[in-house]
């Protein structure tokens, strides 16, 4: 364990072999109830590189028929001092394992392992040669696939080239761990050129790549050998293994056809220049204020993630575009509200003339009735008929009564009405991306990484554009 000396957490050191065998003995006892003793030197495996070889294991069984879901038998090609594999697969799945090894001290390590956790009766580990072929260790047994995990690289020296970056984790290992004669391709042809001799005794066959150049050799043999190819990826933070496996028997591969995981684009930064805002200190709290000023003044909604003395995180997103053309925007809007102000004035210059007109349309009907109540008492009636003037009052009291049901409806909240046309559809956002103010040895750095939205990226590259020009200009303002 160390410090870290800016956050002042302590994080675990990867490229201290003791520490990653100590942290790979904890996960392993608290996940599986498994106790593995990892010996130094030797190669220590990636836990979640492991789990995920054997879930895609579990999916090619699953396309099986179902009476060979039940006693399900591998063998592991190479397992190695920690015998990984078998342990695991024994201990979640429930599977019986047959584990060959090479060297003589692993042989003894992976034995051990067997016998600490009492699974001896899932899992037998057998010492072989070099030479020795996979027909000779299988014999007449049967077996429901095969696993192997070859060394990487050709010849020792290869990890060390010039154009390869250093490794960020030191998981040890022995030269016949790592490199063998002509390299994972020449160690996977063998095995599938001895599968077309098992290929009414092992169900399937499968293997774990280290280099994505290996694959289509790999795939290209075992389509020449008459097999039905699969492939898959196993993508677990930094580090990428390729699986392939292949079959002689009728199994439905193309439906475990494993989903490519895209790429997440990387973030676009900027260095905040060291200049003060508002007179106080380069800090990641005064430059993270002055952004969410900004993304406020545009109308962005903003979720904060994260927040810390040396990170914030923020998801922002925008529904329409309020940062591009600010200037012309401000004067539209200058516009648009001169022609409201004009638009009252012209209202209510109109309710004044309506109301003009009323008074008189008043005066002039009670003149009218005046007129009326005077020819009923004097005997005169109108020159309407009785029957005209029943249907107008019976249309009237028609008209009266519908307009009183619609705003009955529409105070009541009567399903029968509709609004459709009132309600507007929640707008789709234009766009959605991830902002960070992050602390790093000498300066503040401010991040964007696009997730979605139908302007794009380009919409975000906009906004981190917009940002360096306000903050610069707040800053050269103090």
């Amino acid at each position: 364990m160390r410090i870290h000396t800016v956050s002042g957490k302590a994080t675990l050191d990867f490229k201290d072999q003791e520490a990653v065998a100590c942290l790979t003995s904890s996960l392993l006892f608290r996940d599986f109830q498994l106790r593995v003793h990892l010996p130094p030197g030797r190669l220590i495996p990636t836990l979640p590189l492991r789990l995920n070889y054997l879930l895609w294991i579990e999916d090619l069984i699953s396309l099986l028929p179902v009476e060979y879901h039940e006693n399900v038998c591998g063998v592991d090609i190479g397992t190695g001092a920690s015998c990984i594999y078998p342990l695991i697969g024994s201990k979640k799945f429930g599977w019986k394992f047959l584990a060959t090894e090479i060297d003589a001290e692993n042989f003894e390590y992976a034995r051990k392992q067997v016998q600490d956790n009492y699974l001896e009766d899932y899992i037998k580990v057998i010492k072989v040669n070099g030479v020795e072929s996979l027909r000779n260790i299988v014999g007449n047994q049967s077996f429901t696939f095969t696993m192997c995990n070859p060394p990487f690289y050709a010849e020792d020296n290869e990890k060390q080239k010039n154009n390869r970056p250093s490794p960020r984790h030191d998981y040890g290992g022995q030269e016949m761990e790592v490199a063998v004669e002509g390299g994972e391709v020449s160690f996977v042809k063998k095995i599938v050129e001895e599968s077309k001799f098992l290929r009414d005794q092992i169900l399937i066959f499968t293997t774990m790549l280290g280099h994505k150049v290996s694959v289509k050799p790999v795939k290209r043999l075992c389509e020449a050998a008459g097999a039905s190819v699969c492939t898959t990826e196993f993508c677990q933070g930094r580090t990428m293994r390729w699986g392939v496996a292949w079959t002689f028997r009728q199994i439905p591969f193309e439906k475990c056809l494993a989903v490519k995981r895209e790429k997440p684009k990387p973030p676009m930064t900027w260095v905040v220049p060291q200049i003060r805002f508002k007179e106080k200190a380069y800090t990641v709290k005064n430059i993270d204020a002055a952004t969410v000023n900004i993304l406020d003044s545009l109308k962005m909604m903003i979720e904060p993630i994260r927040s810390t003395k040396y990170s914030t995180m923020y998801i922002v997103k925008a529904n329409e575009n309020t940062w591009v053309h600010q200037r012309r925007r401000r004067r539209e809007e200058k516009r648009q509200k001169i022609g409201q102000q004009i638009e009252i004035s012209k209202q209510v210059s109109v309710e004044a003339n309506n109301y003009c007109e009323e008074t008189d349309t008043i005066k002039v009907s009670a003149e009218s009735n005046i007129c009326e109540v005077m020819d009923t008492e004097t005997g005169f009636c109108d020159s309407s008929s009785p029957a005209e003037s029943s249907n107008f009052q019976r249309k009237r009291y028609l008209e009266l009564e519908t307009v009183d049901e619609l705003d009955s409806k529409r105070i009541k909240g009567d399903d029968s009405f509709n609004y459709s046309d009132e309600l507007e559809l929640e707008p789709t956002h234009l766009v959605q991306f991830k902002l960070s103010v992050q602390k790093t040895r000498c300066d503040i750095v401010l991040s964007v990484t696009w997730i979605d939205g139908t302007g794009g990226i380009d919409a975000m590259n906009q906004v981190l554009v917009y940002l360096k020009r306000e903050l610069t200009k707040n800053s050269n303002k103090q």
